[in-house]
């Protein structure tokens, strides 16, 4: 027992020194004197102490440390003394007198303003400049808030080291730059504005003008200014060098961590390295003072509590508005007020009034006797209220807190009160209505449950992030090729003005063709004519051609594809563990009952190798680009009509007797499916099996940028040449049109044919309508394996959901992997390529290949009988693929390239020889050996030269293996296990009635609206207008006067004719 006892303490001190081990040296700059900021920072960095690491902080604060070694895990580089705001002409009660701080250019001048003023009051502290001039240090990661202290990610440069950002306020669109997002104007208004994402065209023009003065005034006034700022400050250590821009430091930011959470903020393109955080800062409510707690409790009506933030101070009210609060607390005796008051006591204050100079904030909200917050709209405080569901009276001042204010009162969870010319009327009325009118209790309480529901704790989400960083060196995979890309690129404007050009040349030629054409043929009208319509169709012809609780769940996967099945399985297994009812239409019967499992099979199922034969695909018949995107479109068709001409779908079509709360659909060419959702009047959750495509964008309210973002079906990466950007151009916009104009279409008159007779069809919604009403789609995608692209909430990666720990392999086939003393190759292409199929030619050579191989070979072969099989390869109908790669003696995987083939592969660490035929196989195959850790070998090709030098190449080569592992690690490397978050999204929806504050009003606006053509088209109205009245008006202060005179008789005027000359 002892010994028992000794061994558990020994494992826990190696795990604890394991962890601690790891520990990292992170320098930590927050500059900004801002103690709410502050406030949030400390817990980050309590987490990261927690977890080991070594912080450096350059701070005006000081941390409450609760027993943490100063010396040894934890410095200060004290900024001291701090920034004093109304020493430097900022006083307190400018903020409660002046209207300025409502507008948004003074606001962002003044903004900047500050940063500059105290970046440069922190460089001048006598420890910063000393901690600057220390040489020898070293660090791992710099985190910086990203609040107007931009000169401070120079450090990133002087240590070499990758950067986290934490912006405190939100998202803004200078992140968005940062990170290759150009922000879309139309629905995203910019963080100063009192505008939701619904804009008349006048506030998006606003919000237009607006944004491009804030990114001019940035790029060529205030990023110059830090920039002398850092040559000031770094210059002298760095001489011998170029300084980097800062604009060059901000776009080689990692991960930006946001103040942020879906409810603050209407949903907006995002891309990796762009996490929400917001709650980071609320802990478990602690115990109150017995003076609090007692004053609290006392109340008979009840608490409200007033604090306008650390910044502005409530004891700098002017003594009229002082008045009117106090007449308004006197007037209220059955409520008691607890107020954060910075001097000494109010002279005749009432007795149910408490001053306090200091209040623990999130402990006070959370006791159940506070009816109402009173607070100026920090974006702090505002979080907090939400938290612990108490609704609050707005008193805005500055910054984004007129923002915070507007978004909570069209919530229904508070009223503004302005500050200017407060009346105790007005005062008295807003607290009345707030705390007696139920409905403001009832939203935020609501709005509560949605803050708080998060798949993991953003204090969690936050170190994890930070520490990934660390762990992949930087996590360069996490940008995108866009950071570097000019804007005109960005909005493909180089394309543009390049096939306009084209069209005046054509223009040009065919007018010069037309004129000769005319010359020639003039004496025969009637030719002539023939000839325009041949002109007219040929140039029509070439324009065109380039161009929870538990809830009952309803799975739709009538694809019949068992590896899609096989996929999709593992989410219904989940749900039914969880406690789901599930009805699933499907083509493949359960393997075992479940008594909360009922199935409408398609049997039988549509036997797609009859129509489209296994024997095209291998001689090449969809290799082309558009031939891909045709194929999908009639499997498609093909297999919806089918599934729904199905007996036992029609019988379920029909039935009334039941109802559910949620439609889960494969997201795989089935669209017409989700008329169920109508019919169910149920929201929708979809699984997309192949990855994003840009039709995923559009159903969320996204434009895809295919400046970098390339079709699925083209081979081609996120860093493009100018003529790939046309040809993904040309690409993408066939897909467009082609798809709304006959795919779409056509998925509705079948739906339209099956559901019509249930409900008529004037009654039913159109497909389109249906997909952009998604609440939230699963993707089959991973940061590590995907270049980073534009999402938005309610795009959820679940890539690798579902692999599972490896089970116990069948006896005979663990015997013949154990016994490869040279390794295993495993040889599988798929459910649908048949390798039985495969033509004899290409058979023979594999088996040469494979019979001159020291390692064996383990091949998933259709019928088992081969003639002359080679005595180290074993073949097998069925293998159970994930588990076999996961054996170690596994050293190579021959895969068709197959979505969830490849992600087994990367999940094991096992390297891979693509031998890709059809759908994103190929691009597949791409990713796979740009990222060093497979080859491709193109079928036609496949040869026993081919094919044994490639298997050479990567068995023989130990950086394929390397960067197999390494793939491995960055695939397995998740905050939340992709089942878990997938589960999570699902029952969200179901908890949330559809979630309807993740859609984004985008999906409601035109492609001329979400691009601003109505706003640059009335920008450009107003301009020739002004442009017409200035060239009046200048032409009557220009024009001389006529001189005056006598009229002229009609005699007279023909006497000054010029006489004809003979």
């Amino acid at each position: 027992r002892c010994v028992s006892l000794f061994l558990l303490v020994l494992i826990g001190v190696i795990a604890y020194l394991a962890q601690t081990g790891n520990g990292a040296k992170i320098l930590l700059v927050t500059a900004f004197p801002g103690m709410s900021h502050w406030l949030m920072f400390e817990h980050i960095i309590h987490e990261l102490l927690q977890r080991g690491h070594e912080l450096t902080a350059i701070t005006s604060y000081r941390l409450r440390t609760d027993g943490i070694n100063r010396t040894a895990q934890y410095r200060e580089v004290l900024i001291d003394p701090i920034y004093d705001f109304e020493a430097n002409g900022l006083p307190m009660e400018v903020f409660y007198r002046s209207q300025s701080f409502g507008d948004p250019f003074f606001k962002m001048s003044i903004l900047w303003k500050l940063g500059l003023e105290t970046a440069e009051h922190a460089f001048e502290s006598a420890n910063v400049k000393k901690f600057l001039q220390t040489e020898g240090q070293q660090f791992d990661l710099l985190i910086a808030e990203q609040f107007v202290q931009e000169s401070f990610l120079m450090f990133a440069h002087k240590y070499r080291v990758p950067i986290v950002t934490i912006n405190t306020l939100g998202h803004a669109d200078y992140i968005d730059r940062a990170f290759g997002l150009i922000t879309p104007w139309s629905f995203v208004p910019h963080f100063m504005l009192q505008y939701d994402d619904r804009m008349s065209i006048v506030e998006r023009a606003y919000n237009v003008f607006l944004s491009v003065w804030d990114a001019y005034n940035r790029k060529f006034y205030y990023l110059p200014e830090h920039t002398k700022l850092a040559k000031r400050y770094f210059g002298a250590q760095h001489a011998a060098e170029k300084l980097p821009r800062l604009e060059d430091l901000e776009r080689n930011v990692s991960v930006v961590l946001v103040n942020n959470h879906l409810i603050s903020s209407r949903p907006r393109p995002r891309i990796n390295g762009m996490i929400d955080i917001a709650g980071v800062h609320i802990r478990k409510a602690k115990a109150l003072s017995p003076v609090l707690k007692n004053f609290l409790e006392a109340a008979s009506g009840g608490v409200i509590y007033i604090n306008f933030g650390t910044f502005l101070k409530s004891s700098g009210m002017p003594p009229e508005t002082l008045a009117v609060f106090l007449d308004v607390f006197r007037s209220l005796p059955q409520y008691n007020f607890l107020w954060k008051w910075e001097s000494d006591s109010i002279p005749n204050l009432p007795p149910n009034v408490l001053l306090q100079r200091w209040i623990p904030q999130n402990d006070v909200l959370a006791h159940w006797n506070v009816k109402l917050f009173v607070s100026h709209g920090g974006i702090f405080g505002t979080q907090e209220s939400i938290y612990w569901a108490r609704p609050i009276l707005f008193v805005p001042f500055y910054g984004d807190q007129h923002s915070n204010a507007l978004k909570c009162e069209r919530a229904g969870i508070g009223l503004t009160l302005q500050i200017i010319n407060v009346t105790a009327e007005d005062f008295r009325a807003k607290i009345e209505r707030i705390v007696q009118e139920p409905a403001f209790q009832q939203s935020v309480t609501q709005l509560s449950a949605i803050f708080r529901d998060n798949p993991t704790d953003p204090l969690e989400e936050a170190a994890f992030w930070i520490e990934y960083v660390m762990r992949h060196r930087g996590a360069a995979h996490l940008k995108s090729a866009a950071v570097h890309m000019p804007w005109y690129q960005y909005l493909l404007l180089d394309i543009l003005s390049q096939t306009l050009l084209v069209g005046f040349v054509a223009l040009w030629m065919i007018r010069k063709i037309v004129r000769k054409s005319w010359e020639l043929i003039k004496p025969n009208r009637r030719h002539f004519r023939t000839l325009s319509y041949i002109i007219g169709c040929v140039f029509a012809f070439t324009a065109l051609c380039p161009y929870a609780e538990c809830g009952k769940i309803l799975f739709l996967v009538p694809f019949p594809a068992p590896s899609h099945w096989l996929w999709i399985e593992h989410f219904v297994k989940e749900l039914l563990s969880r406690g789901h009812e599930v009805t699933a239409i499907s083509n493949f019967p359960a393997k075992e009952p479940h008594r909360n499992y009922t199935e409408i099979l398609i049997d039988p199922p549509y036997d797609i190798p009859y129509y489209f034969p296994v024997s095209d695909i291998y001689d090449s018949k969809y290799n082309s680009d558009l031939n891909n995107l045709f194929l999908y479109w009639r499997v498609g068709l093909s297999t919806t009509q089918y599934a729904l001409e199905n007996e036992n779908v029609q019988q379920f079509i029909e039935q009334d007797d039941t109802d559910f709360d949620v439609i889960i659909s494969e997201q795989f060419y089935q669209e017409a499916f989700l008329m169920f959702a109508h019919k169910y009047r149920a929201p929708i959750v979809t699984l997309c099996t192949l990855g994003h495509a840009n039709h995923i964008d559009q159903a969320m309210g996204l434009v895809t940028p295919w400046s970098f973002v390339p079709h699925p079906v083209l081979l081609l990466s996120d860093d493009m040449t100018f003529s790939e950007r046309c040809y993904n151009f040309l690409i993408s916009l066939a897909d467009l049109v082609i798809r709304q104009l006959y795919y779409i279409p056509q998925q509705n008159r079948l739906a339209q044919a099956h559901f019509a007779r249930i409900e008529g069809p004037e009654l039913m919604p159109s497909i389109r309508d249906l997909e952009k009403s998604i609440s939230v789609i699963l993707v089959n995608s991973h940061l590590s394996t995907s270049p980073p692209r534009p999402t938005i909430p309610g795009l959820v990666n679940v890539a690798g959901a579902h692999i599972k720990p490896a089970k116990e392999l069948p006896e005979d086939i663990q015997k013949f992997l154990d016994g490869a003393k040279e390794g295993v190759i495993f040889f599988s292409l798929g459910s649908y390529m048949k390798s039985a199929d495969m033509p004899k030619d290409k058979m023979k050579a594999f088996l040469e290949v494979f019979r001159n191989l020291k390692q064996r070979v383990l091949w998933k072969y259709e019928n088992e009988d081969i003639a002359r099989l080679p005595k180290n390869v074993m073949v097998r109908k069925w293998l159970p693929q994930s588990d076999i790669l996961a054996h170690p003696k596994v050293v190579l995987f021959i895969t068709h390239g197959g979505m969830f083939g490849s992600q087994e592969g990367i999940y094991r660490g096992v390297p891979m020889l693509y031998i890709p035929f059809y759908g994103d196989q190929h691009r597949n195959a791409l990713k796979a050996e740009q990222a060093g850790y497979a080859l491709t070998l193109n079928f036609p090709e496949v040869n026993v030269i081919t094919l044994g030098s490639r298997i050479n190449e990567l068995l023989t080569n130990p950086t394929f293996m390397k960067q197999a592992k390494r793939a491995s690690e960055l695939f397995r490397d998740n905050l939340v296990p992709p089942m878990q978050e997938a589960m999570h999204w699902i029952e969200y929806v179901m908890r949330h009635k559809g979630a309807k504050h993740l859609k984004t009003k985008a999906i409601e606006l035109s492609w001329t609206q979400y691009l601003l053509v109505d706003v640059v088209g009335f920008f450009a109205l107003v301009f020739l207008l002004a442009a017409a009245v200035f060239y009046k008006v200048l032409g009557l202060f220009l024009t001389p006067p006529k001189p005056k005179s006598k009229p002229k008789t009609r005699d007279m005027m023909l006497g000054m004719r010029k006489p004809k000359l003979n």
